[in-house]
């Protein structure tokens, strides 16, 4: 009886790890819980001048503004126009590719030490990014700030009184994890409304750093093969939360932008002046002539002997002088004189 109890026991045993390895497969491995980190961002400042040649003598450009501490991310209008803004990259790789995306949000919160300047009032969107952009970069030109999507969805923060921000992701991430959208980022606006004039500075790290949360549904049932067959299928799980990974690292703002690139290194050629020359003289203070220079001396000496040798013992005659003929012409004379 106690070996049939154990067969028995053997074969619920055997059951019962069935149906454990079927939930196993039926729930994702991610059901419980899951993040979409903030993995880095930047800001542009429309006080930094575009990265054109300084004239000589004077300064590059003006620093990154000093209201905004270091690692944060501002927001700026000044009279209606841009001052600051910031973007921000999303990591939504957990999030299975044709999931149902209900809810998401993106938040953030105000950094005292900035100067935030009607704050309460401020007004700022967020935009999607169409291209690619580096992280850790600190108050570059407005101009260097990547093209943003204007038909891609967007929405307007709100405002809580601890200085929280809160904006609505949810149409636009959808549209990243069902592949109609690429994942580029996204942008934090100011709307210029006329004549606004506002700061916020929100964190970049620590316990304030930006953050998300939400929910997400896997995709649809699929027919697995591992579960006894190909008819057998495995229905979705049920909504999986996003939680705010605060154990994420962000590259935040840490670069200062620098207008001038990097002078390329100069190698410096070795010495050849006249130290090195000197040495040389020095070193062989009893070298002679070359041989070529004794050649051409005996070339120049022979040429000198053979013009000697034509011309006579004289060298080059010389005409005769007035004197010389008149005692000739006086000795012919004479000379046919004494002739009978």
């Amino acid at each position: 009886m106690f070996a049939a109890v154990l067969r028995r026991g053997g074969r619920g045993i055997a059951v019962l790890a069935g149906v454990l390895s079927v939930a196993w497969l039926v729930v994702p491995s991610g059901a419980g819980a899951d993040s979409a980190p903030v993995s880095g961002g930047s800001w542009f400042w429309a006080g930094q001048p575009d990265p054109l040649p300084p004239p000589v003598g004077q300064p590059a450009g003006p620093l990154p503004a000093p209201d905004v501490p270091k690692t944060d991310f501002p927001v700026a209008a000044k009279a209606g126009q841009v001052d600051k803004e910031s973007y921000l990259h999303i990591e939504t790789a957990t999030i299975p590719t044709g999931s149902t995306v209900p809810a998401f949000t993106l938040t953030l919160k105000e950094d005292p030490a900035g100067t935030n300047a009607n704050n309460a009032s401020a007004k700022i969107r967020l935009m999607a990014v169409k291209d690619f952009w580096a992280d850790g970069v600190t108050g570059a030109p407005v101009s260097q700030a990547p093209a943003i999507d204007d038909k891609a969805p967007q929405s307007v923060g709100s405002r809580a009184a601890d200085g929280t921000w809160t904006f609505d992701l949810t149409a636009l991430v959808a549209m990243w994890v069902g592949g109609s959208l690429p994942n580029n980022g996204v942008a934090l606006q100011p709307v210029t409304d006329p004549g606004a004039t506002f700061e916020v500075v929100w964190f970049g790290a620590g316990a304030g750093a930006p953050s998300t949360a939400g929910t997400f549904t896997p995709p649809a049932a699929t027919t697995d093969t591992t579960i006894g067959g190909p008819t057998d299928t495995v229905p979705s799980a049920a909504s999986v939360p996003i939680v705010p990974n605060t154990s994420a690292s962000i590259v935040a703002p840490d670069t200062p932008y620098n207008p001038l690139p990097a002078r390329p290194a100069t190698t410096v050629a070795p010495a050849t002046s006249k130290t090195n020359r000197a040495r040389v003289i020095v070193a062989h203070p009893k070298r002679g002539a070359p041989p070529a220079f004794y050649l051409a001396g005996i070339a120049v000496i022979a040429l000198i002997g053979l013009g000697a040798v034509a011309l006579g013992d004289l060298g080059e005659p010389t005409p005769a002088r007035r004197g010389a003929v008149l005692r000739a012409l006086e000795q012919r004379r004479a000379l046919k004189e004494e002739t009978p």
